[in-house]
């Protein structure tokens, strides 16, 4: 016989929606940004931009209903290279971005979690992606050294269908 509590589900929608990671226009390349600036000198968002391993990145996401108390530690985000091999990468922040747009930045440290294993071992793009609540949001390229490369014999891509302001500068009211 078993006794004890159970936690009730406290969502009024059990239904969460699948999170959405926000690409470029027309492209199915990561918006980022690079973290840990001013906001006034950080305000130009980067679609070409490689980073380095072991380096910050800034994703941007929507589609995400929080409940209080929900913050970055909600997050987990994932990559996988042109060989197939997947990565887990920490998160580190969340941060609001555009309250009209309701999206965020999301801050991931470029570095494998779990089996603490190198960069990728040919520079160029990964798929991307970050899960919430158990649902996985769509892929993206994100260029690690370079960008291009054969990640996309993995899987088909697709536009997240977001489109930032025309002048992609973000207002000071974000924040």
């Amino acid at each position: 016989m078993f006794s004890g509590a159970f936690l009730a589900q406290t969502d009024p929608d059990p239904n969460s929606p699948t999170p959405v990671l926000l690409t470029m226009p027309q492209s199915p390349r990561a918006m980022t940004s690079e973290p840990g600036k001013n906001p006034d000198s950080s305000r130009k968002l980067l679609e070409s931009t490689a980073y380095k391993w072991n380096s910050r990145v800034d994703l941007f996401v929507t589609n995400l209903p929080f409940l209080p108390g929900e913050g970055a530690n909600a997050f987990r985000a994932f990559g996988q290279d042109a060989d197939g091999v997947h990565y887990q990468f920490p998160v580190i922040d969340l941060r609001l971005y555009d309250k009209r747009e309701k999206s965020y930045r999301l801050t991931i440290e470029l570095r494998d979690v779990l089996a603490d294993r190198e960069a990728p071992s040919e520079k160029g793009d990964i798929l991307i992606s970050v899960a919430w609540r158990g649902l996985e949001s769509n892929r993206v390229r994100l260029g690690i050294g370079a960008t291009g490369g054969r990640v996309s014999e993995v899987e088909p891509l697709q536009d997240s269908g977001y489109r930032p302001p025309r002048d992609a500068i973000l207002s000071p009211d974000c924040f």
